[in-house]
């Protein structure tokens, strides 16, 4: 999940990097800014793909808020060839009340295929 939010941030300060270069010091040449700008915009294509493939690996974990209305996040959790990973300490107390949800499917319930508290890890299905 660590890996998620860096590459995501990469590419949200990659974007970011290339809106600012106008900002840029006024002892930085045209030359040098149109320089910066391609190379920006050339790590930005490059890391675009990765983060929208990566992106699909998510689900979130959610459980009703206390009235009962609307959804919360708990977590979010990775999805695995062996099933989805995600914190033990966030999702223990409402383990019979959560909900699996991927965007565009019904929520699903919680099946616990494993614990494993030495890493704070649960392995979900």
């Amino acid at each position: 999940m660590k890996t998620i939010f860096t590459l995501s941030a990469c590419l949200l300060g990659m974007t970011l990097s290339v809106s600012a270069q106008a900002k840029l010091p006024p002892m930085v040449s045209a030359k040098d800014k149109v320089a910066l700008q391609g190379q920006a915009s050339s790590i930005a294509k490059q890391i675009t793909p990765v983060v929208k493939q990566v992106s699909q690996s998510v689900v979130s974990i959610q459980k009703k808020d206390s009235h009962g209305k609307s959804w919360q996040t708990l977590a979010l959790g990775t999805v695995t060839d062996k099933g989805i990973v995600t914190k033990w300490s966030e999702v223990s107390r409402f383990i019979n009340s959560a909900k699996i949800v991927v965007p565009g499917k019904p929520a699903m319930p919680l099946k616990v295929i494993g614990i494993y508290p030495e890493y704070d890890l649960v392995l979900l299905s």
